[in-house]
């Protein structure tokens, strides 16, 4: 049997079992996403993402082909998230919704690597153009959520330029904190300021100081 013909039935050996594709992809997502949010698409290899999975890399070339195939898939799976996480908090108040958010973007089990896997690739300067310019047209998915919770803070019947610029330097705020909690940015001011806002120990610094900070921008007293 020609080699080409035996690694197609190994291939299909090991994917045989539908009811396991499911799981599988969501640990092949769940491993890609962390080790390009932490160590950049680049640098990790695909058979560092199937260790980390603990699948076989034939398993992963089986399903996705190549890294790149399997970067966008993780991107299209990230983005769904992202959509998911939105939805769940689309009817809350505005301070209730950024502290829902933050614990959001800063779970390990949620859509928080995927958010990081955005920002970095948007942020490196050798990521393919093609891909910042999908990340680029496509915007951050359902901010509109956002804009609509600053909206209802200003007592506004509808979104106007104003609540777009809060939500977007709020939702900013959001990716910052995430980032910084993953290791992923210089910590050393924003936790010396974090240590002067809130001296006492409280649940989440960072969700209360995104909280002050939207009451700033909206007027609001909270």
């Amino acid at each position: 049997m020609p080699f080409s013909e035996f690694k197609k039935k190994a291939f299909r050996a090991m994917a045989k079992k539908p009811e396991n594709t499911f799981e599988t992809k969501k640990r092949i997502f769940s491993a890609s996403a962390k080790l390009f949010a932490m160590k950049g698409y680049e640098a990790s290899s695909m058979r560092e993402i199937a260790r980390t999975a603990d699948v076989n890399l034939a398993l992963i070339n089986y399903h996705f082909k190549d890294k790149s195939l399997l970067l966008t898939a993780v991107l299209n799976h990230g983005r769904k998230l992202i959509i998911e996480m939105f939805d769940r908090h689309a009817n809350k108040e505005l301070e209730q919704m950024l502290r829902a958010l933050m614990k959001d973007f800063t779970d390990e089990t949620g859509a928080a690597y995927y958010v990081n896997i955005f920002m970095r690739l948007y942020l490196d300067t050798n990521a393919k153009l093609d891909i910042k310019r999908s990340i680029t047209r496509k915007g951050a998915p359902k901010i509109d959520v956002l804009q609509k919770a600053v909206a209802r803070a200003m007592n506004k019947p509808e979104i106007d330029c104003e609540c777009v610029l809060i939500a977007h330097f709020l939702f900013n705020n959001l990716i910052l904190s995430s980032r910084i909690k993953f290791g992923l940015g210089n910590d050393e001011i924003k936790n010396s300021y974090l240590n002067d806002c809130f001296p006492e120990k409280v649940d989440d610094p960072y969700a209360e100081q995104l909280v002050l900070l939207a009451r700033s921008l909206t007027g609001s007293v909270g």
